[in-house]
């Protein structure tokens, strides 16, 4: 495939606005596994596992997951960690991003957005 587009709802919405003046950092990171979990049609249990005892140790590759999956959950914990900065420093040396997965074979998907304004 070579080109690929989507147009989505987004699933998850977290920003900072006037300088932190506006922020909404309520997006739980265990629910954006949840939603990742359906879309990629494997069992929460696993996916949970993979996250808790190998993606939040800095294991570089899982036991549990297809590697197609556990990337997918190293590029989600590594945009909360963008969000979270992006938060605690007012946006001020961030810009707004958006995380998006999309199985190609299903058509669903999980979009997190973060808007700094």
């Amino acid at each position: 495939m070579r080109n690929f587009s989507h147009t989505s709802k987004a699933h998850f919405q977290s920003y900072t606005v006037n300088g932190g003046e506006y922020v909404s950092n309520d997006v739980s990171c265990s629910d954006v596994i949840y939603a990742l979990a359906k879309a990629f049609e494997t069992d929460i249990r696993l996916v949970r596992k993979a996250w808790n005892d190998e993606i939040l140790n800095g294991i570089p590759f899982s036991n549990v997951l297809a590697p197609s999956e556990y990337s997918v959950l190293v590029e989600v914990q590594e945009f909360a960690l963008f969000v979270e900065r992006s938060i605690m420093n007012d946006g001020i040396d961030t810009e707004s991003r958006v995380f998006l997965y999309c199985n190609l074979n299903t058509g669903e998907s999980v979009v997190w957005s973060h808007s700094v304004c």
